[in-house]
């Protein structure tokens, strides 16, 4: 069961506020409503049990891209934190105020030096990754035994506009290279 608390702020406290503590406000309930959107969403991909093995690796590819937007969102609002908030003098004045600053603690060595999340938000949340790694992962990926050629089917929706031009592209140059043609079904 999730706890929802209720805080009643008004139009004219907020105005109260100075510009920079209002919009840091601001920031951090859209980082948190963004962080918690996001994550709900994978736990919502994450339950249930799928037999179809086409909606196994739909669902399997789906859940990838969602904790990858929510790595990178978690990241973005430890930014927020980082930069308009701990060095700032807003944020100095609020620290002694926090009712868990162990739980500030746990962040600070979550995104620490060694931040694994900030490299998935970086090279893989929000941004496409280069030839050379695209050509990388793929060889890696071929390095193994036990490939199976459904996985390198390409699935797509029909009725996402995006999808459906660039994959009809894609499905014809493949025709041509392999003599098949694409399958057409439903999910």
């Amino acid at each position: 069961m999730l706890d929802v608390l209720r805080m009643e702020i008004t139009e004219d406290l907020l105005r109260k506020m100075a510009k920079e503590e209002r919009c840091l406000f601001l920031a951090l309930g859209h980082a948190s409503n963004q962080v918690n959107a996001l994550w709900k969403l994978v736990i919502i991909l994450t339950s249930g049990d799928e037999s179809d093995p086409v909606k196994q690796r739909l669902k399997g590819a789906q859940t990838q891209i969602f904790v990858r937007l929510t790595i990178g969102a978690m990241q973005e609002a430890w930014r927020l934190i980082e930069g308009r908030f701990l060095k700032r003098p807003l944020g100095r004045d609020y620290l002694p105020l926090l009712d868990a600053p162990e739980a500030l603690e746990r962040l600070k060595k979550r995104f620490g030096k060694l931040n694994r999340l900030a490299v998935i938000r970086n090279n893989y949340a929000f941004h496409h990754p280069e030839v050379d790694e695209v050509e990388a992962a793929f060889e890696k990926a071929t390095a193994g035994e036990g490939n199976d050629d459904a996985d390198w089917a390409i699935y797509f929706n029909s009725q996402n506009l995006f999808a459906r031009h660039i994959n009809s592209a894609v499905c014809l140059r493949l025709t041509r290279l392999s003599g098949r043609q694409c399958a057409r079904g439903s999910v």
